[in-house]
């Protein structure tokens, strides 16, 4: 599963411009569809590729969530 740096940006700036107000509603599996789907929208995506981002984002699929929850508007996060 080797993932080209352009692709591994591209998906981390759809995570962080995609709403993710409805994400936790949405199961994991959901949430790694629409947001391979998303990147798809953006990029031509081989199978090989496609099958990568899609291992790739279900293994992050907490990191995701969490990073989407400190984005939210009104979140201060306090650094110690």
């Amino acid at each position: 599963m080797l993932i080209e740096a352009p692709l591994l940006r591209l998906f981390w700036d759809v995570v962080e411009t995609t709403q993710s107000t409805d994400w936790v509603t949405l199961s994991d599996l959901a949430l790694g569809r629409m947001l391979l789907q998303q990147v798809s929208k953006r990029v031509l995506l081989s199978r090989e590729e496609s099958q990568s981002l899609a291992l790739y984002i279900s293994s992050r699929t907490q990191l995701i969530r969490d990073i989407t929850d400190d984005c939210k508007p009104g979140y201060y996060a306090i650094s110690v």
